[in-house]
């Protein structure tokens, strides 16, 4: 019979919970490049592109911080 209050096989080490990473800033103009560069892989529309990107970009400045329920429509 198996006991109740077997030790786990692969305990968590200390270190790697406490670990954090370095915090990366970033830009909104970074921001912007990278998604359009994304966003290009799948539209060849210039146009579109970029209406498709200030969707995104609006999406994230406008939705609350808290929030992590998904928006139910874009504009």
């Amino acid at each position: 019979m198996a006991s109740k209050s077997s030790p786990t096989t692969y305990p968590r080490k200390q270190r790697d919970i406490s670990r954090r990473r370095p915090k990366t800033m970033t830009t909104l103009g970074d921001l912007i490049v990278a998604l359009t560069e994304e966003t290009r892989r799948y539209v060849h529309d210039d146009e579109e592109v970029y209406r498709l990107v200030s969707y995104m970009v609006s999406d994230l400045l406008i939705r609350p911080p808290k929030s992590h329920k998904p928006t139910k429509k874009w504009h």
